[in-house]
C-alpha cells in the first residue's frame, strides 16, 4: 500500500547522476533518465508528438486548474492540436472525495499516449 507519507526518490539537473534519477524533476524538455512518462504541470508547453516520441515518452499526462479559465484554455487547444494528430487522449476529473473520474477519451486503436487531469473544477475539454 502507498504511504502518503513515504518518500518518492527523485533528482535534478543539480543532483548528478540524471540517468539513474528515477524521477527527474526538470523545467525543460528532455528525457536523461529514459522515462516513459511525462508529466507537465504549471502550465508547461505541450510538446509536439514527434518530440515525444523522439525523448521516448510513451504517455504524457498534463495537470491543470480547472478554476483557471487561461489553463482550461491551454489543455483545449492541447486536447485539439493532439486530437488532430491523431493521438489517444483521455481526460480526467477530480471529483469532491478526490478521486478521478474519467470524463472523456478519443477513441483509436492504439494505446492512451496523452491523459489530461484536471485538479480542481468543472471545466469540460
Amino acid at each position: 500500500d502507498f504511504d502518503p507519507a513515504s518518500f518518492l526518490p527523485h533528482g535534478s539537473a543539480k543532483d548528478g547522476n540524471a540517468a539513474e534519477q528515477p524521477i527527474y524533476l526538470t523545467a525543460t524538455y528532455e528525457n536523461p533518465n529514459g522515462a516513459k512518462l511525462l508529466l507537465l504541470c504549471d502550465g508547461a508547453d505541450a510538446p509536439a508528438v514527434s518530440d515525444i516520441e523522439a525523448k521516448g515518452f510513451g504517455l504524457v499526462c498534463t495537470l491543470f486548474n480547472g478554476l483557471d479559465e487561461e489553463a482550461v484554455g491551454t489543455a483545449r487547444a492541447h486536447w485539439r492540436d493532439y486530437k488532430n494528430a491523431q493521438q489517444q487522449l483521455v481526460y480526467y476529473q477530480q471529483d469532491e472525495d478526490g478521486g478521478w473520474v474519467e470524463k472523456a477519451r478519443q477513441k483509436l486503436p492504439i494505446e492512451a499516449r496523452f491523459a489530461y487531469i484536471m485538479v480542481r473544477g468543472t471545466a469540460v475539454l
